[in-house]
């Protein structure tokens, strides 16, 4: 049976787009995308506007000429998506398919007015769906919480495997040995939230101690130029910015790394950047937030955080660099983990496993 998925373009950078480029090459032949949105290009209001009914038309007739039977909408729960993939969730109803709302992202401000004011919009779209994929135990209470009664699953982001290409066991236990100097590594979106200068002050304070430590951080956002500004004002050494990094690069930066930060009070869904460093054998420094806390096992997978500040953030980090049996023992588990719960393959099949239920296979 044929399964049409909603996607955006997957030369875009984005968590979405990441996903379902890693998964592409995964799923069975009888998936494919559609692919919505600006394509990288940048329109008027009127050509805005003329874009998105002309993916409107084309999603109704693709589900008409390929005859689909299955539809996996991929909604965040923000005004912009909401509205958008709703509309496409309307035209689904006009037309002999089944459908699944997976929640990408998903924020708190957003959800009230989703059930207040916006409330028969979501009655009359995403509640009417065949079920729901959620990144994290608390979003499948809210939608249960909202009255939805159809299946709800619980899923996960995903690893490429172009990422860990040529990573094993091994390779593991050898950079652990033979590694003298030691380098953090913070890769996400630069923003005030996901913990950034705890990142720099804690990794200041550590300096003195730890001579051979450096700080690696990649990502662009609304902070760069601010924590730019800060290392120099604040004349912070051995670190280095790297800005947005895919690809090769992206990999290089997980490997050159031994401890992976994420300090994040954002309203995360499941942060595809942990998962990749799990995958790569990295300790994870976090906190316990959204889809985070339904898998992270503190003291084995890495170390929790009871609150993001400069202090416990130095004092988690101390920890695991002054104990190398920890470390290497974080790695591993972290690796073989990831191997047997996110990669795109695991989770392509797990995936498809939702769908042919949905399908009634």
């Amino acid at each position: 049976m044929n399964i049409l998925i909603n996607v955006p373009d997957l030369n875009i950078i984005g968590g979405k787009s990441n996903y379902y480029s890693a998964l592409k090459e995964k799923f069975s032949p009888r998936i494919s995308y559609f692919t919505y949105g600006s394509r990288g290009k940048q329109t008027g209001k009127i050509g805005t506007i003329k874009r998105m009914v002309s993916d409107y038309v084309n999603f109704y007739r693709t589900i008409k000429k390929k005859n689909i039977k299955l539809v996996v909408l991929n909604p965040s729960l923000e005004f912009k998506g909401f509205f958008r993939d709703g509309i496409f969730f309307l035209i689904t109803r006009f037309l002999p398919v089944k459908t699944i709302v997976f929640w990408r992202g998903w924020s708190l401000e957003f959800e009230k007015e989703a059930r207040g004011k916006y409330r028969r919009f979501m009655d009359m779209s995403f509640m009417k769906a065949d079920a729901k994929i959620v990144l994290a135990k608390e979003f499948e209470e809210k939608v249960r919480e909202w009255g939805f009664k159809k299946p709800v699953h619980l899923e996960t982001t995903v690893v490429d495997e172009d990422l860990v290409q040529g990573l094993d066991s091994e390779w593991i236990s050898k950079k652990e040995k033979e590694k003298a100097d030691k380098n953090l590594l913070f890769l996400a979106r630069l923003e005030k939230n996901k913990g950034i200068f705890e990142i720099m002050d804690s990794y200041q304070e550590l300096k003195p101690r730890y001579p051979e430590l450096s700080l690696t951080i990649a990502g662009t956002g609304s902070a760069f130029d601010e924590v730019q500004t800060y290392i120099k004002q604040n004349q912070i050494e051995d670190v280095k910015m790297v800005g947005f990094v895919q690809g090769q690069a992206k990999a290089k930066a997980f490997h050159d790394a031994d401890i992976y930060l994420f300090p994040s009070s954002h309203g995360e869904g499941m942060p595809n950047s942990l998962l990749e460093a799990m995958g790569c054998g990295l300790p994870v420094i976090t906190t316990a937030n959204a889809g985070i806390k339904d898998f992270f096992k503190d003291e084995e997978m890495g170390l929790i955080l009871n609150d993001i500040n400069r202090e416990e953030l130095a004092e988690k980090i101390d920890k695991i660099l002054k104990d190398n049996h920890l470390k290497r023992n974080m790695s591993l588990y972290n690796f073989q983990y990831a191997e047997g719960h996110f990669y795109a393959s695991v989770v392509a099949k797990r995936l498809e496993g939702i769908f042919d239920e949905v399908l009634g296979k």
